[in-house]
């Protein structure tokens, strides 16, 4: 009876591993730019191939040229930037990654976060690239902007799953033939 409780917990240890997450470096702005930053996306639930949503964002922001540098402070939730209460004229942030080989890119609707002095920002895909910043008390300030997305730690390919799956039948199997 032992057997099925074993094997129960091997393939819930599988699952647990292979809900890990991908992050990506990103950045975005330039010298010339009203605002600019850089920091690491973290991926989550897996929409289809190729495209996730947003788990969590870290880094800093500039809202100035040669400004302080500002926290991150947390993501906005999707559906909530820009709209037409708070001013917006875009569709409203799906907080959605687009990867093809190790390389990122947000879609039209694209990550919203807060900076730590309560300004919106709104990374996405444009004609170019863009950005939108709604500072804490002020108008929309919209500039195209380059933004850069790049794999830092890539998941393991599901070979190495099945690998991992292998190991664990057999020390299942070595479970059973202690126990009888």
């Amino acid at each position: 009876m032992r057997l099925p409780s074993v094997l129960a917990a091997a393939v819930l240890l599988s699952a647990s591993l292979a809900a890990h997450a991908d992050t990506f470096d990103f950045s975005f702005g330039d010298s010339s730019s009203s605002f600019s930053g850089s920091g690491v996306l973290t991926t989550g639930t897996l929409l289809s191939p190729g495209q996730y949503v947003i788990a969590r964002v870290t880094g800093t922001v500039e809202v100035v040229p040669n400004g302080p540098s500002l926290d991150i402070s947390s993501m906005l939730a999707p559906g909530s930037f820009p709209t037409p209460q708070n001013g917006g004229f875009l569709p409203a942030n799906d907080d959605v990654l687009l990867v093809s080989n190790g390389v990122g890119s947000f879609d039209q609707y694209g990550l919203s976060f807060l900076a730590a002095n309560g300004a919106q920002f709104n990374l996405f895909s444009g004609s170019v690239n863009d950005a939108l910043l709604k500072p804490a008390a002020g108008s929309n300030v919209f500039e195209n902007v380059p933004i850069t997305i790049t794999e830092t730690a890539p998941t393991p390919e599901p070979s190495s799953f099945a690998l991992l799956g292998t190991g664990l039948l057999g020390v299942a199997f070595l479970a059973k033939r202690q126990l009888a």
